[in-house]
């Protein structure tokens, strides 16, 4: 071999390549930064009128999810579903939306719960690493604080920009048409 270091600068050049590919790959894929799931709020039904109960073969009208009359006529185009099965299918999907949407619900209550349980858990450490600190650190020490906090909300930021987007490009795909000349781009 007349020129090793060749070999070696070429080994070299596609370790690298792989290390940044694997690097954007994770950025772009990683759970932490895919878009939140919105929690969807559905209008509470005003109590009834009437004190009394309900007629017979009258029942209470379940909360329904915005995604069910979406997924219906999604099966219907799909699936060149006759009147009956369509209307057939409707009770169905109704009851997966409503399942959807506490499911829905349900994560994003999780979700403020562990965001309250970080914040406790760093504020706490902040105090904790503070007391053992000299006054010059303090200060350093608040400074790393307030970096990473802008941090936060840069990324933050970033993604309600993104849940902006996607929500666009969902309207769009339900049937919503572009945008019009004068909405924001």
């Amino acid at each position: 071999m007349e020129k090793p270091w060749k070999v070696l600068a070429a080994f070299i050049g596609v370790f690298i390549a792989g290390a940044v590919f694997g690097g954007f790959f994770t950025l772009r894929n990683s759970p932490r930064r895919q878009p939140p799931i919105e929690m969807v709020r559905v209008p509470e039904k005003a109590p009834a009128q009437s004190a009394g109960p309900t007629a017979p073969g009258l029942a209470a009208q379940p909360k329904t999810s915005p995604i069910t009359p979406q997924l219906i006529r999604q099966f219907s185009k799909s699936l060149k579903l006759s009147p009956e099965q369509k209307e057939k299918l409707q009770p169905v999907v109704g009851r997966a939306g409503e399942d959807f949407q506490r499911l829905r619900e349900e994560e994003a209550r999780r979700r403020q719960e562990h965001l309250a349980d970080v914040a406790r858990v760093n504020e706490r450490m902040y105090v904790d690493i503070s007391n053992l600190l000299t006054d010059e650190q303090r200060t350093q020490l608040q400074k790393m604080r307030q970096h990473a906090e802008e941090r936060v909300q840069a990324e933050k930021q970033k993604r309600a920009e993104e849940l902006a987007a996607a929500k666009k490009l969902m309207k769009e795909m339900s049937g919503g048409g572009p945008p019009s000349a004068d909405s924001p781009k």
